[in-house]
C-alpha cells in the first residue's frame, strides 16, 4: 500500500486531508507512479512521484501561494513525453486554478513545471479530465483536456454541454490549441472522462474516447469515438455508444469513467472499458478488425461509347437492344482480418435519372438496381461482369449513363450485439456502403472521336449604368449565349447575384435553337448569396444562340446594410464538355452597376418670436456684461429666443450616413455673450448628438420654456403660416457615377466646401454635431434650440437693429468598399445648408421714454414763454402801475389782539 500522506503533517494547512489517489498515472514501462492529492495545503493540491523499483526515489510538489487555495491540483493525471529528453513527463489537471477558469500544469518527470495550459471560462472545470495522445501522427504527444461544465456562450437554452480542448505539441515543445470538441446536449457533461484509444483503426494516428455520462435522449450517458488524422482529431465522432442502445443491460451514468489502449481479446486492436458508477457496472467493448476495401467498376464499351445502332442483345420478347457489359472488381486487406470474406454489392444504373432510367440489367429486364454477394480472398482481386442494355430510342441521348456500385461487409450471423464496436471500412470508418462510379456516353454527332468541343460566348447589356439607392424599379439584364463550336452539352448560364438583389423572372427574347427550351431558377449558395442558373441547351447546337432578359428586384435596405458601392453581376456560360484553351475567356462577363446615393434634403427653419424682435432693456438686468456672478436667473439675461429646424430627406435614397452640424452664435467676436444656450438642443430620436460644452455655463436657474408648444415643424407652420421660411440651400450632389479620374479632386472640393460652410462668420459660435445612420428617405428630424438674448451685449453694440443667425449644415457621407477592418464611411459626397435669423430691435417703450423727456422740456419752455408774453401785455396795459386806495386802518398801529405784537398781552 502506498500512502504518501500518512505523516505527522496533520491539519488542513498541510496534508491532513490530502485525498491521495484522486488522480493517478503510471509510465508506459510501469516503473514510475504519479499520484494526485487534491486536499493538501487547504486544497491547493499536490502531486507525488514514486519510483516503484527504488523506494528511496520519491518526490512531491510543495505548497503554493495563498491564491492557489482550493485549486485541486492532482484532480487528473496523465503521462507523456513533453521535454524531449526521452523520459515520460506528466500533465496534471487543476480544475479550480487560474481564478476558477481551470488549468493543466505540465511537469517533467522530476516535477519541474514546463508549461501551463489555462482555461477560459469560469466554472467550466477545465482540467477535470486529461489524457495524452498523438492525434496528428507527428510523433509528439498532444494533450486533450476535458471541461465537463463548459457552456457554449452562443447557446440560447442549453448549458453545461461540456467540451474537450485538444492542444498540439509543437517542435518547440509548447502547446497550441488545435481544436475543440463540443457536447451536443444540455447538461450531458461531455468530457467528464477521457481515454486515449491508441491507434484504433491502425491508420497511424491516435484516437480518442470521450465520456458524457448524461448524454442521449434518456440522459443515461454515452461515449463518443473521435479518430485522429493529419490535421488532428476529426470534428465529428466516427461512432457514438449510447447506454439506451445497449441490448444486454440497463445502465445509467454510462461514460463516467473510461479505460482504453489495451488489447483484451488478442486480436491486436485496442479495446475499451466504460464505467457507470450509478449502476455499479463496467461495460467492455471489443474492437473488430478494420477491413480496407478497394473497388473498381467500368463499362466494356469501345472508348466509353455505346452506339445505339449496334443492337447486339435481345430481350425476352425478342426485341433487339443496344447492350454493353459492366464489370466490377473488389479486393480487401487489413491487419487481423479473415482470409475469406463475403461482400454485399449493390449496382445502380443511370443513377442521375432515378425517376426514368434509360439503362437496365439484361438478366433483370426493366430493373436498374441489382443486389448480389461476392466471395473474396484476402489480397486477391475478385471480379464479376453483368450485361446492361439501353432502350432503343432514349429521349435523352446527351446525358452520360452512369453506373454506381455500393459495397459493405454483411453483419455477422448471429447478429453481433451493438455493444461491440462495429467493423469499420476505410475510408470512412463507419461501416456504411462505399460508392464507386463509372460513365459511358451515347454516340452523338461530334465526329469520329465522339468528343464535342464547343466555343461559347456570353454577352451582357443593360440600359443603365447605375442604381439609385432607394429606387425599387426592376433591374434588367439582357444576356445572350451563342455557340460557335461543336455541340455544347448541359449548357448553363450562371448569374451570381449581388447581395440586396433578388431574382424575379426571365423572358426569352431570341432563340435560334428550335429544340431548346430555356428555363431559369434561383439557387442559394453556401455563402447565402443568390445564383440564377439557366438551362440553355442539352445540347446547344453549333451556330445557335439564345438571348434572355433577366429581371431582378433590388432591396434598398439590404444594400445599405451590406454597404455596397457597386452591384456586381457575374455572368458565366458553362458546359459539361470542355472548350479549347483560350476560347473560354469570353464565357464570362461581369457587369457592375454603381450604387448612387441621390437624396434631396429639405431644410426649413423659424425663429421664435417670429419676424422683427423688439425688446425692452428696462425689463432686464443692466450692467451684467462681464459680471456673471450677479446673474442668478435666466430671465435676467434677456428675452427667450428659440430656433427650430425641420430637416426632411425627400429621397429617393436613404443617406447611409448623414452628419448634422448646428452653428450657434454663442458670443460676439469680442467674446461677449450673445445667444446664451439654456439647455442641450432638442433633437428627435433619429439622430445621435455629441454633448455641447457651452450649455448654461453660468449655472443659472432656468425657467420653464416659453414656447413649449413649438414641437414639430407642421405645427409651427400652422401657427406662423407663410412666415415659416423655406431656407434650403442644396449643393451639387457628387454621385458615384462621377467617380472618374477627377473624382479625388471633386471630393477634396467638397471637403473644402464643408469647411467653408462650418465657418462661424462674424460671431464666435458653438458647434453641435449629430449623426444619423441611416437617414431614411421620407423621414424628418426636428432640431430645437432654446436660448436667451443677452441684452447687455446688444446695448453695448449701440445699434437699433441687429440680425443674429444660426446655421444648419447637412453632410451626406458616401460608402467605402469593405476591407479587412470591415466596411467604412467614405468622403463627403453631398452638402446642404440652411439658416435661421433673429431680427433684434430696440423695443417701443424706449422710444416712448425718450419722447416723454422731450414733452416735459418742451412744456416747461412753452410755459415760460407764455408767462413772459402775459407779463409784457400786462405791463403795457399799466397793470403794474395802479395804486391801491388808502385804508384808514392801515395807518393805525396793531392792537394787542393781533397775531404778532410787541410781546405784551
Amino acid at each position: 500500500m502506498y500512502s504518501p500522506c500518512m505523516t505527522t503533517a496533520w491539519g488542513y494547512h498541510r496534508q491532513g486531508s490530502c485525498q491521495a489517489g484522486f488522480g493517478t498515472a503510471l509510465t508506459t514501462g510501469g516503473n514510475r507512479l504519479y499520484v494526485g492529492a487534491v486536499g493538501s495545503f487547504y486544497w491547493q493540491g499536490q502531486v507525488f512521484y514514486q519510483d516503484l523499483l527504488n523506494q528511496r526515489e520519491a518526490l512531491a510538489t510543495g505548497e503554493g501561494p495563498q491564491q492557489d487555495d482550493m485549486s485541486y491540483l492532482g484532480y487528473s493525471v496523465a503521462t507523456g513525453e513533453f521535454s524531449g529528453d526521452g523520459e515520460e513527463d506528466l500533465a496534471v489537471g487543476m480544475p479550480r486554478g487560474n481564478n476558477l477558469t481551470g488549468q493543466v500544469v505540465v511537469f517533467d518527470h522530476r516535477l519541474n513545471i514546463l508549461y501551463n495550459i489555462t482555461g477560459h471560462q469560469i466554472g467550466s472545470y477545465f482540467g477535470y479530465s486529461v489524457t495524452v495522445l498523438d492525434a496528428n501522427g507527428d510523433g509528439l504527444d498532444d494533450v486533450a483536456v476535458g471541461a465537463p461544465w463548459y457552456t457554449d456562450p452562443a447557446a440560447s437554452t442549453d448549458f453545461e454541454e461540456g467540451s474537450v480542448s485538444v492542444y498540439t505539441q509543437t517542435q518547440q515543445r509548447n502547446f497550441q490549441l488545435s481544436g475543440r470538441l463540443m457536447g451536443d446536449r444540455s447538461r450531458s457533461h461531455f468530457g467528464l472522462s477521457l481515454a486515449s484509444l491508441g491507434d484504433l483503426n491502425r491508420d497511424g494516428y491516435g484516437d480518442l474516447a470521450v465520456g458524457a455520462p448524461y448524454a442521449g435522449e434518456t440522459a443515461r450517458g454515452g461515449v463518443y469515438i473521435f479518430l485522429g488524422g493529419p490535421k488532428g482529431l476529426a470534428k465529428t465522432p466516427s461512432q457514438v455508444l449510447l447506454a439506451e442502445e445497449l441490448t444486454q443491460v440497463n445502465i445509467g451514468t454510462f461514460g463516467w469513467s473510461l479505460a482504453a489502449g489495451e488489447d483484451l481479446d488478442g486480436n491486436e486492436y485496442p479495446d475499451l472499458a466504460v464505467g457507470a458508477y450509478d449502476s455499479n457496472k463496467v461495460a467492455v467493448f471489443r474492437t473488430r478488425p478494420v477491413v480496407q476495401v478497394k473497388s473498381e467498376i467500368s463499362f466494356n464499351g469501345r472508348s466509353g461509347i455505346i452506339d445505339l445502332d449496334q443492337q447486339g442483345c435481345s430481350l425476352q420478347d425478342g426485341t433487339n437492344v443496344p447492350c454493353v457489359a459492366l464489370q466490377y472488381c473488389l479486393t480487401y486487406s487489413g491487419h487481423g482480418v479473415p482470409k475469406f470474406l463475403e461482400v454485399e454489392v449493390s449496382l445502380k444504373l443511370d443513377r442521375q435519372a432515378e425517376l426514368s432510367p434509360r439503362m437496365f440489367f439484361l438478366e433483370k429486364e426493366k430493373h436498374s438496381v441489382s443486389n448480389s454477394t461476392i466471395e473474396l480472398r484476402k489480397s486477391v482481386k475478385g471480379c464479376k461482369s453483368v450485361y446492361t442494355y439501353i432502350t432503343s430510342d432514349p429521349r435523352d441521348k446527351l446525358t452520360p449513363l452512369e453506373a454506381e456500385m455500393h459495397y459493405r461487409l454483411p453483419e455477422g450471423r448471429p447478429r453481433v450485439p451493438r455493444e461491440v464496436l462495429r467493423a469499420m471500412l476505410a475510408p470512412p470508418a463507419t461501416g456504411e456502403r462505399e460508392a464507386t462510379r463509372t460513365t459511358i456516353y451515347i454516340k452523338n454527332n461530334c465526329g469520329e472521336d465522339n468528343v464535342c468541343v464547343p466555343d461559347l460566348k456570353t454577352r451582357v447589356k443593360t440600359d443603365f449604368d447605375e442604381y439609385v439607392l432607394g429606387s425599387r424599379d426592376n433591374l434588367v439584364l439582357m444576356t445572350g449565349v451563342s455557340n460557335e463550336g461543336e455541340d455544347s452539352f448541359q449548357t448553363k448560364l450562371h448569374v451570381r447575384v449581388p447581395r440586396g438583389v433578388t431574382f424575379s423572372k426571365f423572358l426569352v427574347t431570341s432563340n435560334t435553337a428550335d429544340d431548346v427550351t430555356p428555363i431559369c431558377s434561383a439557387l442559394t449558395r453556401e455563402d447565402d448569396e443568390e445564383q440564377v442558373v439557366c438551362d440553355v441547351g442539352n445540347p446547344l447546337p453549333s451556330g445557335k444562340e439564345i438571348a434572355l432578359q433577366l429581371v431582378f428586384q433590388p432591396n434598398p435596405e439590404a444594400i445599405i446594410s451590406a454597404r455596397l458601392t457597386v452591384l456586381p453581376f457575374n455572368v458565366t456560360a458553362t458546359s459539361t464538355n470542355e472548350e479549347l484553351h483560350g476560347t473560354e475567356l469570353d464565357n464570362h462577363v461581369m457587369k457592375e452597376l454603381q450604387v448612387t446615393v441621390r437624396s434631396d434634403i429639405d431644410i426649413k427653419g423659424i425663429s421664435w418670436p417670429d419676424g422683427a424682435f423688439d425688446y425692452n432693456a428696462s425689463r432686464f438686468g443692466m450692467g451684467l456684461l462681464g459680471e456673471g456672478e450677479r446673474v442668478t436667473h435666466d430671465w435676467q439675461v434677456g428675452p427667450e429666443v428659440t430656433h427650430v429646424y425641420d430637416v426632411t430627406n425627400q429621397g429617393p435614397s436613404d443617406l447611409p450616413q448623414a452628419q448634422i452640424f448646428l452653428l450657434w452664435p454663442t458670443r460676439t467676436l469680442g467674446g461677449d455673450p450673445l445667444l446664451y444656450l439654456l439647455e442641450e438642443p432638442d433633437v428627435s430620436s433619429e439622430a445621435v448628438c455629441h454633448s455641447v460644452p457651452d450649455v448654461n455655463y453660468l449655472g443659472l436657474t432656468v425657467a420653464e420654456a416659453t414656447y413649449d408648444h413649438l414641437i414639430t415643424a407642421p405645427e409651427l407652420a400652422a401657427q406662423v403660416g407663410s412666415s415659416f421660411l423655406h431656407v434650403t440651400e442644396e449643393s451639387a450632389a457628387l454621385h458615384a457615377k462621377h467617380r472618374t479620374r477627377h473624382g479625388h479632386r471633386l471630393r477634396r472640393s467638397q471637403r473644402r466646401r464643408l469647411e467653408d460652410e462650418l465657418s462661424c462668420g462674424p460671431t464666435n459660435c458653438t458647434r453641435v454635431m449629430c449623426t444619423v445612420s441611416p437617414f431614411r428617405a421620407k423621414s424628418n428630424i426636428i432640431i430645437r434650440v432654446r436660448s436667451r438674448l443677452w441684452v447687455d451685449t446688444i446695448e453695448k453694440l449701440g445699434r437699433s437693429e441687429v440680425k443674429i443667425t444660426s446655421r444648419l449644415v447637412i453632410a451626406g457621407m458616401g460608402m467605402a468598399e469593405e476591407d479587412e477592418a470591415g466596411p467604412s464611411w467614405g468622403d463627403v459626397e453631398q452638402l446642404w445648408a440652411g439658416t435661421v435669423t433673429t431680427l433684434v430691435r430696440t423695443g417701443p417703450e424706449e422710444h416712448v421714454r425718450s419722447l416723454k423727456w422731450v414733452v416735459i422740456v418742451g412744456s416747461i419752455l412753452a410755459g415760460l414763454l407764455l408767462l413772459a408774453l402775459l407779463s409784457a401785455i400786462l405791463w403795457a396795459l399799466g397793470f403794474f402801475k395802479r395804486k391801491r386806495p388808502q385804508d384808514k386802518s392801515d395807518s393805525e398801529p396793531l392792537n394787542g389782539n393781533g397775531f404778532y405784537s410787541n410781546g405784551k398781552s
